[in-house]
């Protein structure tokens, strides 16, 4: 199977689980959830649980975004010739499937963090994640453009 093929299943595995997370554990959510954490974790907003939801109707709607985008990259790009193309456009896409599933990842533990942070069993992020979360972007980032780098020469 296609390592696209792959990053595309799990994310949206990971959007159906975290679906299914909130789903199971609705009852025992309190009515009000953290909804905003500033730049040190702290909570800074809270909202309805029904906002819980957000985030996996977000991950949906960048799943079939990024799906989108690599489906039209291939038209887009069809009246150009040559290996190059191809092996660009293969990496491009390969990028999009990582970013949709990263993107999902990152949601789906934002989510639980604040049932988390909402049932008392913890009292925000760690401070770390926020450098992580661009830490995560930046490695990504990078090894697309090593990857499109090799491909162009």
């Amino acid at each position: 199977m296609d390592i696209k093929k792959i990053f595309w299943i799990l994310s949206w595995l990971v959007a159906g689980v975290t679906f299914a997370m909130i789903l199971i554990h609705y009852g025992d959510i309190p009515d009000e959830v953290p909804m905003h954490f500033d730049a040190t974790g702290v909570v800074d907003r809270y909202g309805s649980k029904n906002e819980l939801f957000i985030l996996p109707v977000l991950s949906v709607l960048l799943i079939l975004l990024f799906q989108f985008m690599t489906g039209k990259s291939i038209k887009i790009n069809k009246h150009k010739q040559g290996v190059k193309n191809e092996a660009q456009v293969t990496v491009t896409k390969t990028f999009m499937s990582q970013m949709a599933l990263y993107c999902t990842l990152l949601f789906g533990w934002l989510v639980y963090q604040s049932m988390a942070v909402a049932v008392g069993k913890q009292t925000g992020l760690s401070s770390y994640f926020l450098v992580a979360t661009f830490g995560g972007f930046i490695i990504l980032l990078a090894f697309y453009y090593i990857q499109l780098k090799k491909v162009k020469e």
